[in-house]
């Protein structure tokens, strides 16, 4: 049973990590396109927004589904049966 409730918390922080992490940081860390007022492209916004926030948000990512790997296999080894 412990087994299988570590599982699941590193399951749902992974799951958290892996979908909620991306969205959030696209909505909340926006790049101001004319803080000195030179226009940009969509590419350069793109760009510099990888460059600044999107690194970690990637880096955030496989660190979640790397967590949903562990929690499963915590799940597969609750199944297995006792010798």
């Amino acid at each position: 049973m412990r087994q299988k409730t570590k599982g699941i918390i590193v399951i749902i922080v992974g799951m958290y990590l892996v979908v909620m992490n991306p969205i959030i940081s696209m909505i909340f860390f926006q790049l101001s396109e004319d803080s000195f007022g030179i226009e940009i492209t969509h590419i350069q916004y793109w760009l510099s927004w990888f460059n600044i926030y999107g690194s970690i948000t990637l880096i955030f990512v496989i660190i979640g589904a790397y967590m949903i790997r562990i929690g499963i296999i915590n799940l597969k080894l609750e199944k297995l049966p006792d010798r």
